[in-house]
């Protein structure tokens, strides 16, 4: 699973479309066209980590869900896109020994 925090931007287009960028038309997107792209080619969906909330820095975070795993050159290309502040792979979960 990956996670993101995105800009306050980008988290508005995503809240209107309801995490699903295949329902981005690319008119809204101009500026994000690229990311939108690229991440359309993945079956992208971005659902809230606190959703219902209120409060425009949380509103910002996101888990990212795949059709399959991002290569290290697609993560970096995603780091290096201005709509994320933030965006990495979570590690598994794994009980404590």
């Amino acid at each position: 699973m990956y996670q993101a925090i995105v800009t306050e931007a980008f988290a508005e287009l995503l809240q209107r479309h309801d995490g699903d960028l295949t329902a981005i038309p690319e008119q809204a997107s101009s500026d994000l066209q690229p990311l939108v792209k690229l991440l359309k080619n993945e079956m992208v969906n971005f659902q809230p980590v606190f959703p219902g909330s209120s409060d425009p820095e949380m509103k910002r975070h996101y888990k990212v869900s795949l059709s399959s795993a991002l290569s290290p050159a697609d993560i970096q290309q995603l780091q290096a896109n201005p709509a994320f502040e933030s965006f990495y792979e979570k590690p598994a979960d794994e009980l404590p020994m």
